[in-house]
């Protein structure tokens, strides 16, 4: 998706591999989300990618429950990109912003007071545009690439795109297509997972079908060099997703030069991704033996978390649990499309000091943390965590 070199042989196998963000309101007993699945490394650009796209039709339907201003490990992720953000921008005065993938247009909101507009896209804003545009700031929904940019009149001096890129088919397009429609001195910031932090801390539970692309750095810099652009700075966010933060300009502006980041390049290999994978396998494994030889006792997941049918993909006996706590009460009754697991709101748990209790909301560390100290403070049982860093 890269630099267009035919994919060879995957490194990872991942035979009917769950839908991941999809709750339904009754339990489904049929063999239903489940899709073949690879992954693959680009030998020449270091680009990882799965093998396989879904519609998005399907992952980003009516559905999809990912919501930022709702979720503490998503509004701790934009903080820390903000943060990035103003520390390249410093006191530049802003005009217009726009944000690919805005969501429910937390991060706009956040960056209203520096701007005099604000453009949000997003496709699951369709319909509802007018609950979110307000005096400065204007929701469209629909994908960027169905936005007719200069008609509307939008020639952003600041473009951001918070984990979007990696959900999208075909990423050079994309950026390509922001650099030709933003102002000419535009600087363009961007934020996705890392491949390289993924394979280091051993997290593959973070590969999933939404996620098309995994960047290294080293893609990175071979596709804005493609694209005309230049990489001014980048960043890394351990606490979500080992996020790589980016930002870039087009090339050959009146801003200056960007720097020589090759010296930065690991550069993975596949060996080095299997070996890490079998590692990863090798800690699912412990938990879920540790979890059958615990069938005599009560025990409950806590933790309804957008990404938990991958984590029952690695752990069966996940699917014998009792049930899934959440503290959210709009997830209170709710199933997952491929899990048999009922989510029950805490407040309905009183015996949770007598049972066994698994983390199963292992997405980013901080909630990891948080849910871990909560459970120290009820002082439950025992405390099963499947990841193997917090």
């Amino acid at each position: 998706m890269v630099c267009g070199t035919k994919a060879a042989a995957p490194v990872i196998g991942l035979p009917a591999f769950p839908l991941t963000e999809i709750y339904v309101e009754q339990k489904v007993t049929e063999k239903l989300g489940f899709v073949d699945q690879a992954f693959h490394l680009c030998p020449r650009c270091g680009h990882g990618q799965i093998a396989n796209v879904i519609d998005r039709n399907v992952l980003y339907g009516e559905s999809y429950a990912t919501r930022t201003s709702t979720s503490p490990s998503a509004i701790g992720a934009i903080d820390a990109f903000l943060e990035f953000v103003d520390g390249v921008t410093k006191d530049r005065p802003i005009k217009n912003v726009m944000e690919v993938g805005c969501n429910d247009l937390y991060t706009l909101r956040r960056l209203k007071d520096r701007a005099e507009k604000l453009y949000g896209i997003d496709p699951i804003l369709i319909g509802r545009e007018s609950e979110f545009t307000d005096d400065k700031i204007e929701a469209i929904g629909d994908f960027v690439e169905n936005v007719d940019l200069r008609e509307r009149n939008i020639e952003a001096d600041i473009v951001l795109s918070s984990h979007t890129l990696e959900h999208i088919e075909d990423p050079k397009k994309l950026v390509r297509f922001l650099i030709d429609n933003a102002g000419d001195d535009a600087l363009f910031f961007f934020q996705f997972p890392g491949l390289e932090s993924l394979v280091e801390t051993a997290r593959f539970d973070q590969v999933f079908h939404q996620h098309l692309n995994y960047f290294t750095l080293q893609s990175v810099l071979h596709m804005l060099e493609d694209t005309g652009a230049e990489l001014i700075d980048y960043g890394i966010n351990p606490y979500h997703w080992g996020a790589l933060m980016i930002a870039f300009r087009r090339k050959g502006n009146n801003v200056g030069t960007g720097g020589n980041f090759n010296r930065a390049v690991t550069g993975l290999t596949e060996s080095q991704i299997r070996e890490q994978y079998r590692l990863f396998k090798d800690g699912m494994d412990v938990t879920g033996r540790r979890i059958a030889a615990l069938r005599n006792e009560t025990i409950y997941g806590y933790g309804a978390s957008l990404m938990l049918p991958v984590l029952g993909y690695y752990v069966p006996v996940i699917n014998d649990f009792t049930c899934i706590i959440d503290d959210d009460t709009n997830k209170d009754g709710l199933y997952y499309i491929n899990l048999p697991l009922r989510v029950v709101n805490s407040s309905k748990i009183d015996n949770i000091k007598d049972a066994v209790v698994c983390v199963t909301a292992i997405n980013s560390k901080q909630p990891l943390r948080a849910v871990v100290s909560r459970l120290i403070d009820i002082g439950v049982k025992e405390i099963i965590i499947p990841a193997n860093l917090i």
